[in-house]
């Protein structure tokens, strides 16, 4: 399939180009009208086409939204969470000494790691610390920390989950765009190979009018070039090291010629020749000594 083969933006570009050729060209046009491919048939892909491509722009439009909403909450989380840190430890110091204290404001519990639950524990303690005359003139004398300060830091606590519900929201529809979406492309892939094999069949006399829709088309007789094989790296070295053995053994051979023994050739015939002790003799075989 063409859907699985190319790019999404290679395929709604390859749809649209083919759909105008087919639709300019006269003869391909009357061609397939054998097998009652007309204008109608023909809007069906145009259909799909554009559909297909209204989808893949509105979902370039999402993806930059999610990332414009993603930095606007995790910039107001990064601040936020510098801030709570401190008062988190200020508040501490001050009530080291009164663990209920550290209870009531859900300070004495497990700092949650995922967001959503970091945003409920903080909240918490805002309203709580807001409310708090004692809390508050401490912070305020000790470290410099208002209760407008406090409520400042509540609302972007506030700002955050709204920017993170419009984030997960964004990436909801998303996702469901992109499975309509690949919907539409499917049966876009569908009806494109349905018409290259309607051209296909029709254009059989005339098998070049297939290179106008990208079709490669070999000419009658057209033989591919054989490729040379090639051998791998190691055979190669493999074949030099024996050129390069033999080699060596044919100068062995040379300077072997060139000292000959001077040796009477009848005394080389008489040590060639075995007697029949010596042909009947076992190898490895040792003489027995004879008891006394």
């Amino acid at each position: 399939m063409l859907f699985l083969r190319a790019r999404l933006a290679d395929l709604i570009e390859y749809a649209k180009r083919i759909i105008d050729v087919v639709k300019r060209d006269t003869v391909i046009k009357t061609a397939i009208l054998t097998f009652n491919w007309d204008d109608t048939v023909l809007q069906e892909g145009i259909d799909l086409q554009v559909q297909a491509e209204e989808m893949t722009q509105e979902r370039k439009k999402l993806a930059g939204q999610q990332v414009i909403a993603r930095m606007e909450y995790e910039t107001l989380l990064i601040e936020t969470k510098a801030d709570f840190q401190q008062h988190w430890t200020f508040c501490t110091l001050l009530y080291k000494s009164f663990p209920l204290k550290l209870k009531e404001l859900t300070l004495s519990d497990k700092r949650d790691r995922t967001i959503n639950g970091w945003l409920i524990q903080t909240k918490t303690f805002y309203a709580i610390a807001i409310k708090d005359d004692d809390l508050v003139s401490k912070l305020s004398s000790r470290y410099g920390v208002t209760r407008e300060k406090l409520q400042e830091i509540l609302n972007k606590i506030l700002r955050i989950e709204i920017a993170k519900e419009k984030h997960d929201t964004i990436i909801g529809e998303s996702q469901d765009l992109t499975a309509r979406r690949n919907v539409v492309l499917e049966k876009l892939d569908d009806w494109l190979m349905e018409l290259l094999s309607v051209c296909e069949l029709s254009l059989k006399n005339y098998p070049q009018q297939m290179e106008k829709l990208n079709v490669i088309v070999y000419s009658i007789g057209y033989k591919k070039k054989a490729k040379e094989k090639t051998k791998p790296a190691e055979e190669n070295e493999e074949d030099e090291e024996d050129e390069e053995a033999g080699a060596e053994d044919d100068e062995k051979t040379d300077n072997t010629a060139n000292d000959v023994p001077t040796t009477p050739l009848v005394a080389v015939k008489s040590a060639a020749i075995k007697t029949p002790a010596a042909a009947k003799k076992k190898p490895g075989s040792k003489k027995r000594k004879r008891r006394k």
